[in-house]
């Protein structure tokens, strides 16, 4: 599939916008300070059981899980980060449909982690 880095940018920033709007008022408020990024693929900081070029990690969320936080929330951290991973969601997806539905869905599945849901956890709600 063909789609250019400008153009991915542009669907992230869409499907983190539908992500937020579908969150219950008091989620996106926590949600809303998650910073959104996009990579040509994970390195091997993120990704070190991969091939240099061979991740297929579609995304990353770095921070601190909100129900492993203190009393003081987040006084301190540095802001909370998803990073979605271009190459390798633009080759596992045959059209543009396909990547927004992936998109959204590694969206998802990152903010998980940001609200303390585990891997296990993610995968029974279907955004393994």
């Amino acid at each position: 599939m063909s789609v250019t880095r400008t153009q991915f940018d542009i669907l992230v920033d869409e499907a983190w916008a539908e992500v937020l709007e579908r969150l219950a008022p008091d989620l996106r408020a926590l949600a809303a300070g998650v910073v959104v990024n996009t990579a040509l693929s994970a390195g091997p900081e993120q990704d070190p059981d991969a091939e240099p070029g061979e991740s297929d990690l579609l995304g990353l969320y770095e921070g601190v899980p909100l129900v492993e936080r203190g009393a003081d929330g987040d006084v301190g951290l540095l802001p909370d980060q998803i990073t979605v991973f271009y190459r390798p969601l633009v080759e596992m997806c045959v059209d543009h449909d396909e990547l927004r539905e992936e998109i959204w869905i590694t969206l998802v599945h990152e903010l998980g982690h940001f609200f303390g849901l585990d891997e296990d956890e993610l995968w029974e709600r279907g955004f393994g």
